[in-house]
């Protein structure tokens, strides 16, 4: 797949992908090759596409730390908001999951609690 395809209107995956605040997937559109700074016909770069301030400094994080957040190295970056971290704060139950504080862990904990348990027996 072509990381940098431009669809119509000169859109690319990273510009949909951004939209749609899917981060990991973000941060493994740029490792191979997505362009940060790819236009549409708009003239709106993929990290114009989000909706909310949280979001853009969360997407800005995964743009800043994509080659560490798409290698899947545990403990590198917060798993929330994508800021590097020092990888000693980690949920308790799976211990694969880690944050930069407490109140990351408590706002991520909608979306972990899905896969929480399985983590933690594999």
């Amino acid at each position: 797949a072509d990381a940098g395809f431009k669809g119509p209107d000169q859109v690319t995956p990273l510009h949909l992908i951004s939209s749609r605040q899917q981060y990991r997937m973000a941060a493994l559109l740029i490792d191979l090759g997505a362009a940060v700074d790819a236009q549409d016909v708009n003239e709106h770069m993929p990290l114009q596409m989000v909706d909310s301030e949280e979001t853009h400094a969360r997407m800005k994080n995964v743009f800043e730390n994509a080659a560490i957040v798409a290698s899947g190295e545990c403990g590198k970056v917060c798993d929330f908001c994508f800021v590097a971290i020092d990888g000693k704060k980690r949920c308790a139950r799976c211990k694969k999951r880690y944050y930069c504080t407490a109140e990351h862990q408590k706002a991520d904990w909608p979306d972990h609690k899905k896969e929480c348990a399985k983590l933690a027996s594999s």
